[in-house]
């Protein structure tokens, strides 16, 4: 009786119905899959373009502001050295209070920074791309705080306190600055500008080349 039941079945509608099946689940796991990954490189390509955004925003600040500024600082407290050092007094004090100035901006890299504590740079694939950012945006931003705040804790814990204390803060007295002690304060300073000056152009030299590769994988899409 069983042969003659197993006789009677279908085989061939059994198997094709079984093969149609594992198909079916098959492409229901293909679409899905390609479905997140369409879904991660756009989410991917959101947070790269984001990036190059914030990048060129601050390649901007310091190519059309901070560099200038900084370099015409560092020449001005040159140029009140040697008029300290050849007993020049024309507009002295005047050019002595605005080498005091500060002229900084810290990278604020507040997309990265999202990304990182978001988990998703991990989304970046690409490990050299991955590791040229997290450089970027986290070595080079210590550094160029750390000369920042060199040059602020500078002014404020020697240059203005001595100026406070030994001359008229408004209108110093040129016979006060005529001291080796202030031309020797003036030159720490400006070798303090000047570390940050450099910083400065090492972040373009390196936001431009990061630009670039990001730029090479947006359009891989």
């Amino acid at each position: 009786m069983l042969i003659s039941f197993m006789k009677q079945i279908n085989w061939s509608d059994h198997i094709l119905n079984f093969v149609a099946v594992i198909i079916g689940v098959s492409l229901a796991f293909y679409v899905n899959s390609s479905s997140e990954q369409r879904q991660e490189r756009r989410e991917l390509n959101k947070i790269l373009q984001s990036l190059n955004d914030e990048i060129e925003f601050e390649l901007g600040i310091y190519e059309q502001g901070q560099i200038a500024k900084n370099k015409a600082q560092s020449v001005l407290i040159q140029e009140v050295v040697d008029m300290l050092n050849e007993g020049r007094e024309d507009s002295l004090s005047q050019k002595f209070i605005k080498c005091m100035n500060y002229n900084s901006y810290a990278p604020r890299n507040v997309t990265f920074n999202s990304i990182l504590a978001s988990g998703k740079l991990d989304l970046i694939e690409e490990f050299e791309l991955r590791k040229s950012l997290t450089i970027y945006h986290e070595i080079r931003a210590k550094e160029t705080n750390f000369w920042i705040q060199k040059q602020v804790d500078f002014a404020e814990n020697r240059l203005l306190p001595w100026v406070m204390e030994n001359t008229n803060f408004v209108a110093p007295d040129p016979e006060d600055l005529k001291r080796q002690e202030v031309i020797n304060m003036l030159i720490v300073y400006k070798s303090l500008i000047d570390g940050k000056v450099r910083q400065y152009n090492r972040l373009v030299k390196e936001g431009e080349s990061l630009k670039e590769n990001i730029q090479k994988y947006l359009d891989e899409e």
